[in-house]
C-alpha cells in the first residue's frame, strides 16, 4: 500500500511540472514570437530543424494530421511565428515556427527528367514482364511445362501450401487472383503493386471440415446478425436521404 501511494505522489508531482513547463514554453512562444530559443531553452530541449517538410511526405510528429494542418495554415506561413502548444498525446507537445515556404508549382522538365525516365523504364519493364509471363501462361494452360522458360530468367517456382485468402504468405494481388480461379491446373499472370509481375496456379482445392451442429448454429446466428445490423443501417441511411425537415420559428 505504501508503495502505491509512493508512486501516485511521485506521479502527480511529475504531472505537475510537466504541465506548469508546458505553460511557460507556451507562454514565451506567445512573447517571443520570431524565435524558439527561450522556449526550448525553458523546457530543456534542443530546437530541431526540418525542411522539405510536404503534405505527401512529412517526417514524424509532422505526419499528424492536427499538426500538419497548423503547418500549413496561412497564419504561420505568412507571419513566420511560433505556433501554439500542440499536444501529441499525453506526454508530448510541440512548438513550432515556419520559416520558409515554396508555393506549389509546375516542375521545369530539368528538375523531373530523371523522375519521369524512372517511371517509364519501370513502367515499360513490367509490361515486356507481363508478355514473358503471358507466354508461360500459355504453356501451362495447354498442359506443358514452363520450366525451361523459368531458367532462362534464372526463376524457379514457389509452391504455398493451404492458403488462406487473408494469409500473408502471399502477395496479397496473388492470393486474390488465386481465389479466383476455378479450375485446377489454372494459372494467371498477376501485376504486382511493387512493379514485379507474379505468376499464379491452383493446384489442390482444400475442402473446409464440417461444422457440427452447434458451431452451424453458432455461426447462422453470427451471420443472421451481421446481416441484419448492415440492413437497419442501409435503411437508416435511406430513410435520412429522403426525410423532409420542416422548421418553425416562433
Amino acid at each position: 500500500m505504501r508503495a502505491d501511494i509512493e508512486a501516485q505522489l511521485k506521479q502527480e508531482a511529475a504531472l505537475e511540472q510537466y504541465l506548469a513547463v508546458q505553460q511557460t514554453m507556451s507562454q514565451l512562444a506567445f512573447e517571443m514570437p520570431d524565435s524558439l530559443q527561450e522556449v526550448a531553452a525553458a523546457g530543456n530541449v534542443e530546437v530541431k530543424t526540418l525542411s522539405s517538410v510536404t503534405r505527401s511526405q512529412a517526417p514524424a510528429p509532422f505526419d499528424d494530421a492536427i499538426l500538419q494542418s497548423k503547418a500549413f495554415s496561412e497564419e504561420l506561413i505568412e507571419d513566420k511565428i511560433n505556433s501554439d502548444i500542440v499536444e501529441l498525446n499525453d506526454e508530448h507537445f510541440v512548438v513550432f515556427r515556419v520559416t520558409g515556404h515554396e508555393s506549389e508549382r509546375t516542375l521545369p522538365m530539368a528538375e523531373v527528367r530523371d523522375e519521369i525516365v524512372a517511371a517509364l523504364t519501370s513502367q515499360k519493364a513490367q509490361e515486356l514482364a507481363m508478355q514473358w509471363a503471358d507466354s508461360v501462361i500459355e504453356r501451362l494452360n495447354a498442359g506443358e511445362a514452363a520450366d525451361d522458360l523459368l531458367a532462362e530468367k534464372e526463376l524457379s517456382w514457389s509452391e504455398e501450401q493451404a492458403v488462406e485468402r487473408y494469409s500473408g504468405t502471399l502477395n496479397s494481388s496473388l492470393i486474390s487472383e488465386l481465389f479466383k480461379l476455378g479450375e485446377l491446373q489454372a494459372a494467371r499472370a498477376v501485376e504486382l503493386n511493387n512493379g514485379n509481375v507474379g505468376v499464379v496456379q491452383l493446384l489442390a482445392i482444400n475442402q473446409p471440415e464440417e461444422l457440427d451442429s452447434a458451431e452451424l448454429q453458432a455461426t447462422q446466428q453470427r451471420l443472421s446478425s451481421n446481416f441484419g445490423q448492415s440492413g437497419f443501417t442501409a435503411l437508416l441511411e435511406a430513410l435520412n436521404a429522403k426525410a423532409e425537415v420542416t422548421t418553425v420559428t416562433q
